[in-house]
């Protein structure tokens, strides 16, 4: 399924770009889907309540990431992408949620589809202090990715607690890390 998302990475073909959005647009609103939990019947994807797929992402500069790699804390995984206005504002109340929730939950940036120089570029701009990694599409095929930003909360024991699809607001985030660490990580 052509997700809204990708509209967006169309956008160098700008002809192209806008037909394939006004057909998935027709599409969305003519059939309502459940953002989250994901329904089930749309394709893989990541589901509220179940175990995190696993991912192998690349990192700039080098080395991998994978869902292992976290097991034990709780982890923020945010999809993002340089040219996305929502994502640049999310990520700046990221960045704070960070600096306050650090200590006791992992956070990764995934920039969606984009070159090593333009994540590292976004990261540095905007204070980015966790680590980034690249997707090529393989973790937005796994988690069904459909817009951005979108923030999956994985728990300490990799169960994935909320889906948020859109920019979240500091309340938002402080809300879901909050619980997550009062909790033990879990929601």
């Amino acid at each position: 399924m052509l997700s809204l998302m990708r509209c967006g990475r169309l956008r160098s073909d700008r002809t192209l770009a806008a037909g394939a959005c006004s057909v998935v647009l027709a599409l969305a609103f003519a059939s309502p889907v459940v953002a989250s939990p994901r329904n089930p019947t749309i394709g893989t994807g990541a589901i509220v309540g179940a175990a995190a797929p696993a991912f192998l992402l690349d990192r700039p500069g080098g080395g991998t990431l994978t869902l292992d790699q976290f097991h034990g804390k709780p982890i923020v995984v945010n999809v993002f992408a340089s040219w996305c206005a929502s994502c640049r504002r999310e990520a700046r109340v990221l960045v704070d949620a960070y600096r306050a929730y650090g200590d006791h939950v992992a956070f990764l940036g995934v920039d969606e589809q984009e070159g090593e120089a333009t994540a590292l570029a976004f990261a540095k701009q905007l204070g980015f202090q966790y680590p980034i990694a690249l997707d090529a599409g393989q973790f937005s095929a796994t988690y069904g990715t459909e817009k951005i930003p979108e923030t999956v909360f994985i728990d300490r024991s990799g169960i994935i607690r909320a889906i948020r699809l859109g920019q979240m607001s500091a309340s938002d985030i402080d809300s879901a890390l909050a619980m997550m660490v009062s909790h033990g990580g879990q929601t």
